[in-house]
């Protein structure tokens, strides 16, 4: 047994490496499995991107994984761009 086991009440370290998932990619995948499937998927835009992440995020939470985006896409490089996107839609 590791000597720190995942308890969802204490988010440190240790439990953000085994149970963490990137919501954004959560969504990216579901798309490319149901695309797979034979169906065409189409990802909304702007406030309703937001919502799909939130939702993502709640799935997530739901199976015991914490809701994580890597450290580099946390950043905001880009001026706030990707921000204005994501809240604004522009």
């Amino acid at each position: 047994m590791s000597p720190h086991p995942y308890d969802p009440r204490n988010p440190g370290a240790h439990n953000l490496s085994a149970r963490a998932y990137d919501p954004a990619k959560l969504i990216h995948d579901v798309v490319a499995l149901l695309e797979d499937r034979g169906l065409q998927p189409v990802l909304p835009e702007g406030g309703s991107r937001v919502k799909a992440e939130t939702a993502a995020s709640q799935l997530l939470r739901m199976v015991g994984i914490t809701p994580a985006m890597a450290q580099q896409d946390a950043l905001a490089l880009d001026g706030g761009a990707r921000y204005s996107e994501r809240m604004h839609g522009d």
